[in-house]
């Protein structure tokens, strides 16, 4: 797991722009997916990064944005935590 978020983070640098965002669905597991949509500047950019993320379980492209979304599910002990900070 500790590989996913180094392959992540690494793309996460390359990109001009990251946002995150939370599902609005508890899984049966107590996990929320955790969505990271990140933005580049050119294909070259984008290119880079989808080759650190590719192999992740969920994760996919836009070519004509540039942006690529990686979802991760966290517990939801983590998500409320989250969210309380953000308030």
């Amino acid at each position: 797991m500790k590989q996913k978020y180094t392959q992540l983070f690494e793309a996460q640098q390359l990109s001009t722009s990251s946002k995150t965002e939370y599902g609005s669905v508890v899984y049966g597991d107590s996990t929320v997916a955790k969505r990271y949509i990140l933005r580049y500047s050119d294909l070259q950019s984008f290119g880079k990064a989808w080759n650190q993320v590719k192999k992740l379980d969920s994760v996919r492209g836009n070519l004509e944005k540039f942006t690529i979304t990686v979802s991760i599910y966290i517990p939801f002990e983590d998500y409320l935590l989250d969210k309380t900070e953000e308030e």
